[in-house]
C-alpha cells in the first residue's frame, strides 16, 4: 500500500487529502472488518433479485444515446452523466 519504502517513516504520507467518510471519494455502505454489517449478504441477494425483476419488466436505455459517459472514480466507478429511461415490456 505504501510502496517499496513502507518501513521508512515519512510524515508527508499523512499530509494532504484524507479519505474519510465525509469525502466524496468514500463509498463503504456496509463497512468492513469485525463490525461490518451483519445483513451485507442478504442486501446483496436482495439487490440481485431487484435488478433481475426490473430487467424482466422494463427495457432500460440512456435518455440521450448521444451522451458521452465519463467514469468518475470513487470507491467504485460511476458513469456520469447517467440518466436512463425505463419502458414497460409487453
Amino acid at each position: 500500500m505504501w510502496g517499496d519504502d513502507a518501513d521508512t517513516f515519512r510524515a508527508d504520507r499523512f499530509v494532504g487529502e484524507r479519505l474519510t467518510a465525509s469525502s466524496d471519494k468514500y463509498f463503504a455502505p456496509w463497512g468492513t472488518g469485525p463490525r461490518s454489517c451483519i445483513g451485507r449478504q442478504f442486501a446483496l441477494h436482495e439487490t440481485t433479485l431487484l435488478i433481475a425483476a426490473l430487467i424482466s419488466r422494463f427495457r432500460l436505455h440512456l435518455a440521450d444515446p448521444a451522451t458521452q459517459l465519463s467514469m468518475r472514480e470513487r470507491a467504485t466507478l460511476r458513469p456520469e452523466p447517467f440518466t436512463i429511461v425505463a419502458t414497460r415490456r409487453r
